[in-house]
């Protein structure tokens, strides 16, 4: 919603979220679309027992992503 400049007024029914078995992701669409078909990337971990949830567009629209270290983030927020 951030990077097409909506607010929460988008409509989160709008989004669909696919896990497979194994509660991996497999795939985010918006209005059935998937948005690795859209040009843009999903990324999901886990920090410190938080799920978190990245989407860009996808390293063919920006070029190679930058690789900030664990601790950097760390300093940040507790900064």
């Amino acid at each position: 919603m951030k990077a097409i400049a909506e607010g929460v007024g988008f409509g989160l029914q709008r989004i669909d979220v696919s896990l497979n078995d194994d509660g991996a992701l497999e795939g985010v669409s918006v209005d059935g679309k998937a948005l690795e078909d859209e040009g843009w990337s999903v990324e999901l971990g886990v920090l410190e027992g938080y799920v978190w949830a990245c989407i860009t567009e996808s390293s063919e629209k920006m070029g190679e992503p930058r690789i900030v270290p664990y601790q950097s983030i760390i300093d940040v927020m507790y900064s």
